[in-house]
């Protein structure tokens, strides 16, 4: 399992998948979920990694890196990323999820 945002390695990784799950949420649906997290985070002061903490909620407007600007900036590039995958391989099984509802059936049927 990975995810698909390291351009430099993605087309040794599409060359090795035997399955794409695709998980193609609503915008809305993954902005919310972006923008939850971060201020949870944010509130309790939540360690992410190597001692990393959200920065201040005021800093997505300031910080062109913030989690949430780049979420927005990069909503549409997937779908265009698993359209070329699909032209170079059309034996590649997909599944593609597109609400949360089909998330969870997928994961509950999961053995």
């Amino acid at each position: 399992m990975l995810e698909w945002q390291y351009g430099q390695v993605r087309p040794a990784i599409t060359r090795r998948l035997t399955l794409l799950i695709w998980l193609d949420l609503p915008v809305r649906t993954v902005m919310w979920q972006v923008v939850r997290r971060t201020v949870v985070r944010r509130l309790r002061r939540e360690e992410l990694w190597n001692g990393n903490r959200e920065p201040g909620l005021l800093t997505v407007f300031t910080d062109p890196q913030h989690v949430v600007l780049w979420a927005w900036r990069t909503r549409h590039k997937l779908g265009p990323r698993v359209v070329q995958v699909l032209s170079d391989r059309p034996d590649l099984c997909v599944i593609r999820l597109r609400n949360r509802s089909e998330v969870e059936r997928f994961v509950a049927a999961l053995p």
